[in-house]
């Protein structure tokens, strides 16, 4: 019982304080999704940080100082809003590294445990996301100012 109340102090203790932290960066990302088949369970907004301009959102966010998502609550396969992340840098960097972002859309679909890029789902020219025609953005970066 001793080891359970530990346990269960210590994980209250990070959660309190990953709660009562300022975010370092916070991204205020529009996200417009219509019509999304039935197998998209779940849609979140990544947004990585980083110190350099050369790098890539789907290379695992290698070279990232800081990292953060934010569920998109679908409405019958909808969304229309803006998206607010609180991104926080790793520990031990100095936040002032922070040059460049990158967020994206990532999807979980139905039999599938794993976040999969909508970047991905669009090479697949799959009918569930789009549609011929549709103006498509799956991700946006830019400079931090």
């Amino acid at each position: 019982m001793k080891k359970f109340v530990l346990i269960f102090a210590i994980i209250l203790l990070f959660s309190l304080n990953s709660f009562t932290a300022t975010p370092d960066w916070i991204f205020k990302v529009p996200v417009k999704l219509k019509n999304l088949c039935s197998d998209i369970l779940e849609v979140r907004v990544y947004c990585l940080v980083y110190p350099t301009s050369n790098f890539s959102m789907y290379n695992h966010g290698a070279g990232a100082i800081g990292g953060g998502w934010e569920r998109v609550s679908l409405n019958n396969g909808s969304f229309n809003g803006v998206v607010t992340v609180k991104v926080n840098r790793n520990q031990g960097i100095n936040p002032n590294l922070g040059v460049y972002y990158s967020c994206a859309l990532f999807a979980r679909r139905n039999g599938n445990s794993d976040m999969v890029s909508f970047y991905d789902i669009k090479q697949s020219n799959s009918d569930c996301v789009h549609k011929t025609g549709t103006n498509f953005i799956v991700d946006f970066k830019g400079t931090i100012k």
